[in-house]
């Protein structure tokens, strides 16, 4: 899909004599390149399409993408006023802050050195949990907190009620609360809805004992957050950032949940 896209955006792009074709290309192998470490790359162009203008109202599958890009190119464009170099350029821009999200390190001077560490905190809980579709959401909420329409406090809200909504679903599920930022309250219009379509305590917790949890970075996420709320005095700052890389024993030994 990704090819055919490139494809299809060059062959519109040479074929207008008002594009410039080599903007075009420049900007699309510097989306490439900004995505190069991200697992299956045509997830980026379907988190994109979905969290930005214009306007999409479907979900957009894997094989959708590129008919879908079609029509943003052919005819919705002219609709929100913009060019193609208009709109690859913000594709570029954005996938340099996918980059950031996938890797779990935002350094935007926009924020502060705490600010960074609370949000890069929860990024990394989401790479652990599996939350991938919440990056159509998270692209969204961090363009509009980089472009000051949502403050930084509603955005780690924001990021604070996709963890808790992704561990309980474990698989967030949240295309359609990015209808958020048409609100007037986007933190609270999420609010509301992960707390409508969450599963409540009791369920949470009868799920919780039967299921069958395996050895892998999401387990370790559960035991880590267990570990620093009820078995550390003083939990802030401290963390295990590759989890990958130590056993379960390493983040909560045995003895620690009988721990006096």
């Amino acid at each position: 899909a990704t090819d055919l896209m490139k494809n299809y955006l060059l062959k519109v792009a040479n074929n207008n004599e008002d594009v410039d074709t080599d903007l075009i290309k420049e900007n699309w192998e510097n989306i490439i390149l900004n995505i190069q470490d991200v697992n299956r790359k045509v997830r980026f162009f379907r988190h994109y399409i979905m969290s930005s203008e214009p306007v999409t109202n479907s979900k957009i599958t894997q094989r959708r993408v590129y008919d879908r890009f079609k029509e943003i190119i052919n005819e919705d464009l002219a609709d929100y006023n913009l060019t193609i170099e208009d709109y690859i350029k913000d594709m570029e821009e954005k996938s340099e802050l996918y980059r950031n999200i996938n890797n779990a390190n935002i350094g935007d001077d926009f924020f502060t050195k705490n600010q960074r560490t609370i949000i890069n905190d929860h990024l990394n809980n989401f790479n652990a949990i599996g939350a991938l579709p919440a990056r159509t959401l998270l692209l969204k909420a961090f363009d509009q907190t980089l472009k000051k329409e949502l403050s930084v406090q509603d955005l780690t809200s924001i990021l604070e009620y996709i963890e808790t909504f992704s561990i309980r679903r474990i698989v967030g599920q949240l295309a359609t609360a990015v209808n958020a930022f048409s609100e007037d309250n986007p933190q609270l219009f999420i609010k509301n809805y992960f707390e409508k379509n969450m599963p409540s305590d009791s369920e949470f917790e009868n799920n919780f004992k039967e299921r069958d949890f395996r050895n892998n970075d999401q387990t370790k996420y559960i035991l880590d957050t267990f570990e620093k709320k009820h078995f550390m005095k003083n939990a802030a700052g401290k963390s295990i950032k590759e989890r990958s890389e130590v056993h379960i024993e390493h983040i909560a030994p045995t003895n620690s949940f009988t721990a006096k």
